[in-house]
C-alpha cells in the first residue's frame, strides 16, 4: 500500500521504499514504472501495488527515466542505458558496457 507522503514523496507502508518526483513515470494507462534504492518497481494506477521489475537490469543506481512517444520506458544508470518495451516488466540494455559512463547522465 503506497499512500502519498506529501506532495514531494510516495513511501510504501510495507517495505519502507521512498520515492521522490523524478523516480516515478506515467504510462499512458495510468500505471506507473519507478525507481528506488531497493530496485525498479511497477505499480498500478490507484498505487497500491507494486511489483519488483528488475529482470535483465543489471544496474545499481538509475539516475533518469522517460517514457517515449512509443510508450517505452528508457533509463539511464550506472551500468549503461536500458529499455523497457513491456511496462518496466523487464529490461533490456541498449548501450554496450564501454559507453555506460559516456551516456548515463
Amino acid at each position: 500500500h503506497l499512500p502519498a507522503a506529501d506532495d514531494h514523496e510516495l513511501v510504501a507502508d510495507d517495505d519502507d521504499i521512498v520515492v521522490g518526483p523524478s523516480d516515478f513515470v506515467r504510462l499512458s494507462d495510468g500505471s506507473f514504472v519507478l525507481s528506488s534504492v531497493k530496485g525498479m518497481y511497477t505499480a498500478t494506477a490507484g498505487l497500491d501495488d507494486w511489483q519488483p521489475s528488475n529482470a535483465g537490469l543489471r544496474a545499481v543506481l538509475v539516475y533518469y527515466q522517460f517514457v517515449s512517444p512509443e510508450g517505452y520506458v528508457y533509463v539511464t544508470t550506472d551500468q549503461g542505458f536500458y529499455a523497457s518495451k513491456n511496462a518496466g516488466a523487464s529490461w533490456q540494455q541498449v548501450l554496450p558496457d564501454s559507453l555506460a559512463g559516456a551516456y548515463t547522465y
